[in-house]
């Protein structure tokens, strides 16, 4: 929020302009190849230059902006699918949900919550795993999504094996554990909120007017 009363609850709709390498590797090449043959080992940088114009914002280099980056499609599909197994027909992507908060009320879509509120994509802490132990209806699967959340040696070497070292998110884990069946008041109160990514404005208005740049590292993984 640069005081211009945006916030993750009214963001700015920010339009793309351009992106470019900051890299060697690929400042020759015409288009963003993600392909596995392509990728390689190094380290992908690139700059984002997005539209400020009508945002009513004022910068200076250095400045932090925050972006509100949604779950991606796979991880929403997966979680709405398994709330649909317990909400059956009374629940779509366009049902409608009052939320409170901080004595303010607001009212948005199932589609909004598991887009932008609910972190789908985190890595989950292992008090969340647990709760999603305790939702699975097959004993055998609760006991297995149960031996990831222990302190013994053994039980943290598979956390990390298994949750760490792959990346897995919530929403991962719902695909991967079929019994784990959950309303979604209890996926709400498990999954944290979705919170901005700050990013360092790397541009100057006196150069670039309402154009804005941002650069990030690109990290690929298995």
């Amino acid at each position: 929020d640069l005081g211009c009363g945006l916030c993750a609850e009214r963001p700015f709709a920010a339009s793309v302009v351009g992106a470019r390498w900051l890299t060697e590797e690929q400042m020759s090449r015409s288009s963003f190849d993600e392909t596995a043959d392509s990728w390689g080992e190094g380290k992908r940088v690139v700059a984002l230059e997005f539209s400020l114009g009508g945002a009513d914002i004022e910068y200076e280099p250095g400045d932090a902006i925050a972006f509100c980056c949604p779950n991606p499609r796979y991880a929403v599909d997966v979680a709405f699918r398994r709330l649909a197994e317990t909400h059956g027909a009374a629940l779509s992507m366009a049902s409608v949900l009052r939320l409170s908060s901080g004595g303010k009320e607001e009212t948005l879509t199932v589609e909004e919550l598991l887009l932008y509120r609910l972190d789908l994509c985190g890595l989950p802490k292992k008090t969340q795993i647990a709760q999603l132990a305790r939702c699975c209806t097959d004993e055998r699967e609760s006991r297995q999504m149960s031996l990831l959340c222990g302190r013994e040696a053994q039980k943290k070497q598979l956390f990390t094996a298994f949750v760490e070292q792959q990346a897995l998110n919530i929403a991962e884990l719902l695909f991967l554990f079929p019994s784990c069946k959950l309303s979604l008041e209890q996926l709400a109160s498990i999954a944290l909120p979705m919170v901005p990514r700050y990013y360092s404005l790397a541009s100057s208005p006196l150069a670039q007017g309402e154009v804005a740049t941002v650069a990030f590292s690109l990290v690929r993984y298995r």
